[in-house]
């Protein structure tokens, strides 16, 4: 080596602490610091990292929720975006994302015509989200409202195919949003039922070409069951309760449960009379998605 080699060579910042990815003869590891004086570096195992990692994400959720229970103090209405992935059809298509999520309320979408423009929102999740994020950045706090005597409501929008039925009603082994407030529901009641006496009603209605069909009507346990109230009429109309002041469904048909089981029992036998069907394109591709 020449003496310019060396004076080149001594100029050069000093090595500093970073953090590299390491290979290990037995198992993946994650290497930090300096090397030590036997030439080998301090290695964490990689389910070690996996679970730190997991532990801060966990944690940020648990600011954004803490967050979000504080906004419901001082605003009734609450919006969550979700962003599902690219099922196999558009994977296949070469499509891509145009949407971005620039932070825990807020998201970029692009446009091969325009400029990418931001919207903020109360939440927002990213396709990585799970079923149990979903639910708590939107209906865990509004059952939590009802239960103190305030009115909710929960609904889904968007076009077909963005995941309206896979965050609402889930599939085998990952629940949405109506099991597991059911299960919340009745877990609450079970432990108040002593002071308190709780009754849970349930409806089952679809909107349908804009017009409003009653699927516990169509299917279900028999109408001659003493759970069973029907109300007179054969359509069903919005209407304003003069007492109450809420809006109710004249003509549906109104069922008492006592437990998460039963709702689901209705719900299965109710979803053979929806009209519009499901799409599942976007249930196949998320399968592999990790619930929390």
């Amino acid at each position: 080596m020449s003496d310019s080699d060396t004076n080149v060579s001594n100029a050069l910042p000093k090595r500093r602490p970073s953090v590299v990815l390491g290979t290990h003869t037995r198992s993946p590891s994650i290497s930090f610091g300096k090397k030590t004086q036997d030439d080998h570096e301090q290695t964490l195992p990689l389910s070690m990292i996996i679970k730190l990692m997991k532990k801060g994400h966990d944690a940020k959720h648990r600011v954004r929720v803490q967050k979000l229970d504080q906004s419901m103090e001082m605003c009734g209405v609450q919006v969550a975006v979700r962003i599902r992935p690219l099922n196999k059809m558009e994977l296949q298509n070469n499509d891509s994302v145009c949407v971005t999520v620039l932070g825990d309320g807020k998201i970029a979408v692009s446009s091969q015509f325009d400029h990418p423009r931001e919207f903020n929102f109360d939440a927002v999740l990213s396709s990585g989200g799970t079923q149990r994020k979903a639910y708590d950045v939107s209906a865990r706090r509004v059952l939590s409202k009802v239960l103190d005597g305030f009115n909710g409501c929960v609904f889904a929008y968007g076009q077909t195919g963005s995941g309206k039925t896979y965050t609402m009603e889930g599939m085998k082994g990952l629940p949405g949003v109506i099991p597991r407030l059911t299960k919340d529901l009745f877990r609450h009641v079970t432990d108040h039922e002593d002071a308190t006496h709780f009754q849970v009603k349930v409806s089952y209605v679809e909107v349908y070409q804009e017009h409003l069909r009653d699927l516990l009507k169509q299917n279900g346990p028999s109408s001659s069951s003493p759970n069973r109230n029907r109300v007179h009429g054969d359509d069903i109309k919005l209407r304003e309760n003069r007492k109450t002041k809420t809006i109710e469904l004249v003509g549906a048909e109104i069922v008492t449960v006592d437990s998460h089981e039963e709702i689901e029992k209705l719900m299965v036998s109710c979803r053979t009379n929806i009209k519009n069907g499901t799409v599942d394109v976007h249930v196949k591709d998320q399968k592999d998605v990790v619930d929390g």
